[in-house]
């Protein structure tokens, strides 16, 4: 488009203009390139299999495009700081792709001029709400577990939420019918899922039931360090599921200091 300056010939104008802009790509899909390059160098050197794929359009379309056409595909996506999530993640391509992929999204986040290796991490972390899509990421949560050195810990969060409804006095928490009950109840489950975790072969297992939103004890539990990697079931591209993205999955990925899993399951056939 001409604005402004001398008339010329529309013909030339638009084959001048489409010439520029095929020489800026071919700059840019060589500097892309070129950064590829580079890591694919420090991946093969880590005795990794690399390919590489530059595409034009928009980022994470294309991602969600390349990642689905092959299933087994894991997206892994870094952003650094917690602040500095908003440039990456939420509101923009991360989000988008976390979203809109049908394949499993790893997002890793770490403070500037910090190289998060898996050595950082100290342990994984499982949250389970008792539904059959987040025990759905067990084998993946083990898989890892093992593969790091480290030991899993199995989070049920209760979500009694009495201090807002009733409040507590200094005669200690107020006598809400059944709620040791809840908490029983809450505390076997968390227990029978780390048997389960031991019964495949990883023997370093805790678990813990906290009267807690489910976010925020996962946020909590993983604390400001980052050392765990929390590992969360999602099924499907728009899973309806109790941890549905959204909720409780975006507001960990928003806030938790250590790197997420979402792991995508489809519902299994009937």
């Amino acid at each position: 488009m001409n604005s402004g300056g001398p008339d010329i010939d529309s013909g030339v104008g638009a084959s001048a203009g489409f010439e520029d802009v095929q020489n800026v790509m071919a700059r840019l899909k060589g500097q892309a390139q070129a950064h590829l390059d580079e890591f694919v160098l420090d991946a093969q050197n880590a005795g990794l299999i690399v390919t590489t794929v530059v595409r034009e359009g928009d980022a994470s379309d294309v991602i969600v495009e390349v990642a689905d056409a092959s299933p087994d595909t894991l997206v892994v996506m870094g952003t650094h700081g917690r602040s500095g999530i908003a440039r990456w993640v939420f509101g923009s391509v991360a989000d988008r792709v976390i979203h809109h992929t049908s394949t499993s999204t790893l997002i890793v986040r770490s403070k500037e001029n910090e190289q998060r290796t898996p050595e950082s991490i100290t342990r994984v972390l499982l949250p389970a709400d008792g539904s059959e899509i987040s025990e759905r990421a067990i084998p993946t949560a083990v898989a890892i577990a093992k593969a790091l050195g480290v030991g899993i810990t199995v989070l049920r969060s209760l979500d009694i939420g009495m201090s807002a409804t009733f409040p507590q006095t200094d005669m200690g928490e107020p006598p809400i019918p059944g709620i040791d009950a809840v908490r029983e109840e809450g505390t076997a489950y968390a227990t029978a899922i780390a048997e389960r975790i031991r019964s495949l072969g990883t023997a370093d297992v805790d678990s813990k039931a906290i009267d807690d939103r489910p976010a925020d004890a996962i946020v909590d539990e993983v604390g400001p360090q980052g050392d765990k990697l929390v590992v969360m079931g999602s099924h499907g591209r728009s899973g309806a599921g109790r941890w549905l993205l959204g909720s409780v999955s975006d507001t960990v990925v928003r806030h938790s200091a250590g790197p997420v899993l979402i792991v995508r399951n489809e519902e299994p056939p009937a």
